[in-house]
């Protein structure tokens, strides 16, 4: 398994909707995340491609962003960076 470039609390937050939707236009995670403006969820949509968690296709005009990793593999990818990080890669002390 791979590394991956941590996720913020934000991100995370976009990507628990868009695992629910996908693949969904950008309009329709945002109208499940109220509390962000529409360009916030645009602006997280273009940093979380860029980290290589999403990906978008362009269906009838409209672009339609999807997951390239499972909840389960984000989350596994996660806990295995938090451990690194702080337990330098031991699960015991």
């Amino acid at each position: 398994m791979g590394t991956m470039e941590p996720l913020s609390d934000s991100e995370w937050e976009v990507m628990k909707v868009l695992w629910q939707l996908a693949p969904s236009p950008a309009n329709a995670l945002a109208d499940q995340l109220p509390q962000w403006h529409p360009k916030t969820v645009r602006t997280m949509l273009l940093r979380l491609q860029k980290k290589g968690v999403i990906n978008n296709q362009l269906t009838n005009g409209i672009q339609h962003f999807y997951p390239l990793l499972s909840r389960e593999d984000c989350e596994s990818r996660a806990t295995e960076s938090f451990i690194k990080r702080v337990f330098d890669g031991a699960l015991s002390p």
